[in-house]
């Protein structure tokens, strides 16, 4: 969608969505806190396919792989320095402020990044046409995916055998084969299904999608943990999650050490 918008690219909306999100006030039960961060999730899946693209459109050749470079490394990073403020803000001002400090980030990124890249228009390709939007593809690819795990979410509570989770598990599967069949149908495909029979890109995809499970899995089940099993408080915890296991190891011995 980023290229066949072009100006109207999903970062300028990725950024007021997840930018409104912190505007809200505080939630006042799980309903309202739930459509928040279901906000920022909103505006999150619209930054990183139209940074991407930013990317990929502004810079060429070598210059492209150290932009992409960069822009891994500070993924990665973020990936660290996120657990350490949320411990931070936790431990702080409160946890409302995992939202609130999106206002900052927000404003600059809505005001900077036109101001520093300009129009990328002129540098879609030299016939000005946009390309079409492959609207079908888009809703059944992200269809399948969320009613694959709402199904096996429903299947750890009920079971398979309740029709609240194989429903879900079906609908997905139906939502697969439309998007196969799209995919082949449209002019202007979403994904080029000649490209998964690369075997390079499909391991490569396995893998971030293994190495990603697992990042964010670890932060989760590291953080609950340390907090509830071990007593830690959320800055510990978010110091430990952001630096290594070592430190979990000498903050034991330390705590040992203390006791006797």
């Amino acid at each position: 969608s980023a290229s066949a918008y072009s100006r109207r690219s999903p970062y300028g909306p990725g950024v007021r969505g997840a930018r409104r999100a912190g505007s809200l006030r505080p939630a006042r039960n799980r309903g309202e806190a739930w459509r928040s961060r279901s906000a920022q999730g909103v505006g999150a899946a619209l930054l990183s396919p139209a940074a991407m693209w930013l990317i990929t459109t502004l810079f060429q050749g070598p210059d492209r792989n150290k932009a992409l470079g960069v822009w891994a490394a500070i993924g990665g990073a973020g990936s660290a320095i996120g657990v350490l403020l949320g411990g931070v803000l936790v431990s702080g001002p409160g946890w409302e402020w995992i939202f609130f400090i999106n206002i900052p980030v927000g404003l600059v990124a809505f005001l900077g990044v036109p101001a520093l890249l300009g129009d990328a228009r002129a540098r879609t390709g030299p016939s000005g046409v946009a390309p079409r939007l492959d609207v079908a593809g888009a809703v059944t690819l992200t269809a399948a995916p969320a009613l694959l795990i709402y199904g096996l979410v429903q299947a750890r509570e009920h079971g398979f055998g309740a029709m609240g989770a194989w429903l879900p598990l079906l609908v997905a599967l139906a939502c697969v084969t439309a998007f196969v069949a799209v995919e082949r149908s449209v002019r202007e495909p979403l994904v080029r299904l000649e490209l998964l029979a690369r075997r390079s890109l499909v391991g490569g995809g396995l893998v971030m999608l293994a190495a990603s499970g697992l990042l964010i899995s670890s932060f989760f089940l590291n953080s609950f943990y340390l907090q509830h099993v071990l007593g830690y408080s959320a800055l510990r915890t978010g110091l430990i999650s952001a630096t290594s296991p070592y430190l979990h190891r000498l903050c034991t011995r330390c705590d040992t050490v203390g006791d006797t």
